[in-house]
């Protein structure tokens, strides 16, 4: 034991005593400029939007297209998850900037970014799904060569919109929205049946042929503690289904 902690009743020092003190002065003897390593952030999307990722396959499918200001004014931009992708350049094309070709897309999000003097003022996210062959081993019914498309949250200078308003917006703009399967009181005995069972889409040709699961949110956005409320309940069948390729996002 070090010398000061001899000859006192416990293991602990004397009060006032301490071991190591918190500051211990240090003499300066250069100072340089460090430059970080220059890293680089790489797009590695292909043609079926499968790769594989630490041995891992993963499938893109998440979509969120957006109007947002940024240093050089306001920007169109598209991704999924928390990953800006970058345009495509001419020539090519990017499964995650597939919404912006929609002019009903488009228009929605230019509408909702103008203020009351007719100029770009809101920050605009539109989130979405992208289904279809090649994107999971589910088609949902879309056909090969055909990308399939459906909008489920959109955000206003980072506030959700209440679901009847996407769902009003949408409407006017024809723009397709995920399926509704309940509206009312929430009950545990409807979200289990609503979770489970066949899918709701027509001409499905996988061989997995039920649900994901269903998402529950309030039908007047609520926040606690700053965070958002909302619920999913996934299909025990989805899991469990052969030949999954949904494993998630780089």
């Amino acid at each position: 034991m070090p010398l000061r902690y001899r000859g006192h009743a416990g293991w602990l020092p004397p009060t006032g005593v301490s071991y190591k003190p918190l500051l211990v002065p240090q003499r300066v003897t250069a100072i340089a400029e460090h430059i970080a390593p220059r890293a680089n952030r790489h797009d590695i999307e292909t043609e079926t939007h499968n790769y594989f990722a630490n041995s891992i396959l993963t499938h893109n499918s998440n979509s969120r297209v957006g109007l947002i200001k940024t240093d050089t004014g306001f920007e169109f931009l598209a991704g999924s998850h928390n990953r800006v992708r970058v345009h495509p350049e001419e020539g090519s094309e990017s499964l995650y900037w597939r919404p912006l070709e929609d002019k009903g897309v488009l228009d929605l999000l230019t509408d909702l970014c103008e203020g009351c003097d007719g100029q770009p003022s809101h920050n605009v996210v539109v989130f979405g799904e992208l289904f279809g062959p090649g994107i999971q081993d589910m088609d949902y019914g879309v056909k090969q060569g055909h990308v399939g498309y459906e909008v489920f949250d959109i955000s206003v200078d980072g506030r959700y919109l209440n679901w009847n308003d996407v769902f009003r917006v949408c409407f006017i703009y024809g723009v397709p929205t995920v399926p509704l399967f309940y509206e009312g009181h929430f009950v545990k005995a409807d979200m289990d049946r609503y979770t489970d069972g066949p899918t709701t889409s027509q001409g499905v040709a996988a061989k997995f042929t039920g649900r994901e699961g269903c998402v529950i949110t309030p039908v007047v956005e609520q926040y606690v503690h700053g965070s958002r409320v909302i619920l999913k309940s996934v299909s025990a069948d989805y899991y469990d289904r052969k030949g999954a390729k949904d494993n998630g996002e780089l």
